[in-house]
């Protein structure tokens, strides 16, 4: 009995992500190191991988056996550990439910919904080109439809949703929407000046799409932002925050801040993420004075949470036993759908499911270098990613140690599709990301982020 190297490496990482330390000693011992050491096995061809395969025979067929044992015994006691994967039926069923709403013409939900569900797809590893209803995936109806885009905000969402599908934001359905964006800048903040939405959306897709955090643009909108936190850590929908302080305006300020280069352990977020704790309620949900609780709060709050490179379902994110993951999923349906209230669909059922995937799957709409790197964050010494107009020389880099000693020396915060990153690990290790996978040799590691 043979498996595919592939399919050996499956299950050292699934029998890895339960915790079986019995399972990786018998992958790691001597015998069979060679398969988990050398990167380019995986991405060998021809003679190479069949004396890799002919040496893997009778191994294979005993962790197969081991596998189908354990699975057995196991697995139905075990829950899923955060963050879910696709392999989990609550992004599963989700995700089948959003696919399940796709019109003729490639929507999903609507022109600002089906934007959303974009980064939803992505995040699930999959490609929106290829969900389509006929010969029209969901990319093409946002292209076809682009000129509905008129505001700031339009303008962002449909940049972060571009920029996941991992086509140009600089010509998409006839329009330019990077210099539509860039030209709602006045001088000091982006969009209505009386509101903060657009600012905290329109940051965080000109960090996605590729804007030095240096860039004018970037430091006055963030310096706008930091002006408008009000005294209790919290921000608002608007600059003066007349309506109030609230969770989702809070959760979205920091995750902008964050992609911007702030420092998870800077005042401003520190003091912003202590507001979202002290509306945390028994459900482990988070309380809004206007609408009360519901999914689109719990999912942007997960977001922010997890953006500060901390774990949503941990000890200081419960509440009577219950985190925000746990109220999160209260609202999914039987069809995997995701209402809004308790009984309450909402305007965009669409739109509400595919935040609540991104959040389960702990995928922000952006990759900071704590969540990419999280899976090696033991074994993570040193980062460097290049772009010629960033950091020094165009150079950026990212040490572990420094983000809690010096975080001001980190300047490598985001991981963008495409680009390379240069990576030393202190021994062989697997880096994980969403479907991706990385085999890391012990020192430096090139490798081509979510290519």
């Amino acid at each position: 009995l043979v498996l595919e190297i592939d399919t050996v490496f499956r299950l050292i990482l699934y029998w890895k992500r339960l915790g079986l330390d019995i399972f990786l000693r018998l992958v790691h011992n001597k015998s069979t190191r060679f398969v988990y050491t050398k990167i380019n096995l995986y991405k060998s061809k021809g003679v190479e991988v069949s004396r890799i395969k002919k040496k893997l025979g009778v191994l294979s067929g005993l962790l197969l056996v081991l596998v189908l044992v354990l699975s057995a015994l196991l697995v139905p006691v075990l829950a899923s550990p955060y963050p879910y994967d696709l392999a989990d039926t609550e992004v599963a069923n989700a995700l089948t439910y959003v696919r399940s709403q796709q019109a003729e013409d490639g929507n999903v939900g609507g022109f600002g919904p089906s934007a959303w569900v974009v980064m939803a797809i992505v995040a699930a590893g999959e490609d929106p080109h290829d969900w389509k209803e006929g010969s029209n995936s969901i990319v093409d109806y946002l292209a076809a439809n682009a000129g509905g885009a008129t505001l700031a905000t339009d303008y962002a969402r449909m940049v972060l949703a571009i920029v996941a599908a991992n086509d140009p934001p600089t010509d998409f359905g006839g329009r330019n929407f990077l210099s539509l964006l860039q030209a709602a800048y006045d001088g000091t903040q982006i969009g209505d000046s009386s509101l903060l939405n657009d600012d905290f959306w329109g940051v965080m897709a000109l960090i996605a799409a590729g804007e030095s955090p240096n860039s004018e643009i970037i430091q006055n909108s963030v310096s706008f932002i930091k002006s408008c936190q009000q005294a209790g850590g919290g921000w608002g929908f608007d600059a003066s925050a007349s309506w109030g302080t609230d969770v989702d305006s809070t959760s979205a300020a920091i995750t902008a801040l964050i992609a911007a280069g702030e420092s998870p352990s800077s005042n401003t977020i520190t003091n912003g993420l202590t507001f979202i704790k002290s509306t945390q309620v028994d459900s482990g949900g988070f309380n809004c004075p206007v609408w009360g609780q519901n999914a689109d709060i719990d999912s942007m709050a997960i977001n922010a949470i997890v953006a500060a490179g901390q774990d949503p379902t941990s000890a200081g994110w419960t509440e009577n036993g219950n985190s925000p993951v746990d109220d999160l999923l209260t609202f999914q349906q039987s069809d995997g759908s995701f209402y809004w209230q308790s009984g309450t669909p909402g305007a965009w059922p669409c739109q509400t499911t595919a935040w609540a995937i991104q959040a389960l799957l702990g995928k922000p709409y952006f990759t900071t270098t704590t969540t990419g790197f999280a899976s090696i964050r033991e074994n993570l010494c040193m980062a460097y990613g290049y772009k010629a107009s960033e950091g020094i020389g165009g150079w950026t880099v990212y040490n572990p140690e420094w983000a809690v000693t010096h975080p001001e020396w980190n300047t490598l915060m985001l991981l963008h599709r495409g680009r390379g990153y240069w990576i030393n690990v202190n021994k062989e290790c697997v880096l994980t990301y969403g479907t991706n996978t990385y085999y890391l040799d012990e020192g430096w590691n090139l490798i081509g982020w979510l290519d």
